[in-house]
């Protein structure tokens, strides 16, 4: 049989069958000894073959075609990732999800880069044993040429060289495929629909004068007759009269209880200035004072320094049981300006005498008659509501939320006709751009309501039954002393007292505010247009994620052309991972050059595994070679 190369011949051992192993087994000694012959007899040139490009790129055609295939599918993802990117995802016309795309087409690299990392850590084995080596070196390549744990151990296990490249670059890519996933997601964004197709809109309170009255509220005192200081008949708006009861009522008031329209997932519209009714609370004890010059029998009771009103009181005994609680809002000219400047809509005072005596325990009834005398020992409190200015930003998505983003009460106004009671109060110069204003029967009203509403008083003691007079003073009582008005409990003071009351004047604050921007029956409301927002489906992409995979690629490319240009000069055949060769390789006289003659040598040769007794042996089998 000719070979390419030197030419030995070789005789069978038996007419039958021949020990495949065999023959490198005989000829190991010759080897070993002729090493150098073996050497000798071989020209500098076929030592040190020096291959064309033409050759090489014949011999790793397969090797730079699936190379050039996995960069072709890394292409795709990059391309994919940058056209895509926070693009809608109904853009998106395949039936198939980016995902699973990008990563079939992330696992069409990694095969690709592995078939390839194969082939060059096989044919860098052939040239690492050119040089005398352990016998298990053998085994670490092969294991390695196969998958991540091979080449984990031949990474650990074999000195610095340029196999380790690649050893390192088949344990990376067990993440390749997780990371290109990574680069993409699924989210969801708002969009803004144009601002010409956009139907969002809230109300705001520029100018507020009702002239329609269109409710009467008749005062009537103890024995049915007009109640003429309170001016016997009253004309009330009842959209605002409503907003007093609802605040003194409700415990939940909030400026987002004015909805906006919004036809879309979502509304925002820019900060807006409306008019509104600001709240504020302050302690006014020093202002107590006992006045003895009593109205019902021998009972004192008290007033507020400086005022000419007195405070009202229960009757329901007769006026024979002290009072132990009061609460008034006098009426007043609420529209007389004074050097540019309103006056509060009303004054709302309250007094009480605390359940608590001062070592913060329940007072003994003769203690408690006592006490009840000394103006010292009660708390009184002052809630103003004043015209104001509030700039409010509202949005909406799903519910409702606006916000005071800034209150303006040290405001500038004048009349439009001082002489007429029916004139109408603007702001002195425009704010903004817009001129506020309100009419002054409309600040009147609001003053008289607040007062028929906010008075009463109270007799509160422990173990006896508790008067009222007011039909809403239970409410401010239930306010300022808590659930249990009688009793003693320091636990609740910081829930009640000045916090109570100034949790219910706001509610009435805010109540009334939204009561201005819901507009009324004779002045038109102000419009505020705002920008509507739909969600939807984008294509989120990472790029960051792309690193990794980008930088085993560039370590798997210069792997891979490093190996091509190493074996332009290497001493060895391009045998690669050929497991044929190994069969081979043992015998001295094998007479193998080129991958191509391995391959047809092995399709010529039939072998069989046989089981001696002792071993196995893999033996070709006689007259198998053609």
């Amino acid at each position: 049989m000719i070979r390419n190369g030197p030419q030995y011949h070789s005789t069978p051992q038996n007419p039958e069958e021949i020990p495949f192993s065999s023959l490198g087994k005989q000829a190991e000694p010759f080897v070993r000894q002729h090493e150098q012959d073996w050497d000798s007899h071989t020209s500098p040139s076929q030592r040190s073959p020096s291959r064309s490009v033409y050759t090489l790129l014949r011999e790793w055609k397969y090797e730079i075609a699936t190379w050039l295939l996995g960069s072709c599918a890394l292409g795709c993802i990059v391309a994919l990732l940058v056209v895509y990117r926070d693009r809608p995802l109904k853009e998106w016309t395949s039936r198939f999800l980016p995902a699973p795309v990008i990563a079939a087409l992330s696992q069409i690299v990694q095969s690709a880069l592995l078939f390839s990392i194969s082939a060059c850590i096989g044919q860098l084995k052939w040239d690492w044993l050119r040089q005398t080596r352990s016998a298990s070196d053998l085994g670490k390549f092969e294991e390695a040429s196969r998958g991540p744990q091979g080449s984990l151990m031949l990474l650990f296990k074999t000195k610095a060289h340029l196999v380790s490249v690649g050893a390192l670059a088949t344990i990376l890519l067990l993440g390749f495929s997780s990371a290109t996933q990574l680069t993409n997601s699924i989210s969801i964004r708002n969009v803004q629909k144009p601002d010409n197709l956009s139907n969002a809109t809230i109300t705001r309170s520029v100018q507020y004068m009702n002239r329609t009255w269109n409710t009467t509220l008749v005062d009537l005192d103890r024995k049915g007759a007009f109640n003429t200081s309170k001016g016997g008949v009253s004309d009330f708006h009842p959209q605002m009269y409503k907003a007093i009861l609802s605040g003194l009522l409700d415990h939940d008031k909030s400026i987002s209880d004015i909805q906006g329209s919004c036809t879309a997932e979502a509304c925002k519209w820019q900060d807006y200035t409306t008019l509104a009714i600001c709240a504020s609370v302050e302690e006014v004890k020093g202002e107590i004072r006992i006045d003895n010059s009593t109205r019902w029998g021998s009972i004192p009771y008290l007033k507020i320094s400086g005022t000419s009103w007195n405070p009202p009181m229960q009757l329901s005994v007769g006026g024979s049981v002290p009072d132990s609680f009061w609460m008034a809002a006098p009426f007043k000219d609420s529209a007389n300006i004074t050097d540019g400047h309103l006056p509060p809509v009303s004054d709302i005072y309250t007094a009480y005498f605390p359940a608590c005596n001062a070592e913060k325990k329940q007072p003994t009834p003769a203690e408690w008659s006592e006490r009840l005398r000394e103006a010292a020992n009660w708390k009184a409190l002052k809630g103003s509501l004043n015209l104001c200015l509030q700039t409010l930003s509202s949005e909406y998505n799903n519910t409702m939320k606006t916000r005071i983003i800034d209150t303006k009460n040290d405001l500038q106004w004048a009349a439009q006709d001082p002489r007429d009671e029916d004139t109408t109060i603007c702001l002195s110069e425009p704010y903004n751009g817009d001129s506020f204003c309100v009419g002054a029967k409309d600040l009147w009203r609001w003053s008289s309501a607040l007062d028929r509403t906010l008075e009463g008083a109270a007799m509160i003691a422990e173990d006896y039954d508790n008067y009222y007079s007011g039909q809403w003073v239970p409410n401010i009582v239930g306010d300022i002393l808590g659930p249990t008005p009688a009793t003693c409990d320091p636990n609740l003071e910081s829930n009640y007292g000045v916090e109570g009351f100034k949790r219910r004047i706001d509610n009435i604050a805010i109540a009334m505010s939204n009561a201005l921007r819901a507009g009324n029956t004779t002045s038109p409301l102000s419009i505020v247009r705002g920008s509507e927002w739909n969600s939807e489906q984008y294509i989120a992409v990472d790029f960051n994620w792309i690193i990794p995979p980008g930088a085993i690629y560039l370590a798997i490319t210069m792997f891979l052309f490093a190996t091509i240009f190493k074996s332009k000069n290497m001493e060895v055949p391009l045998w690669k991972t050929s497991p044929m060769v190994l069969l081979h390789t043992t015998e001295r006289n094998n007479g193998m050059q080129t991958l191509k003659q391995v391959d047809q040598e092995s399709h010529h040769t039939k072998v069989k595994l046989q089981y001696t007794g002792e071993n196995w042996h893999l033996q070709e089998v006689t007259g198998s070679r053609i």
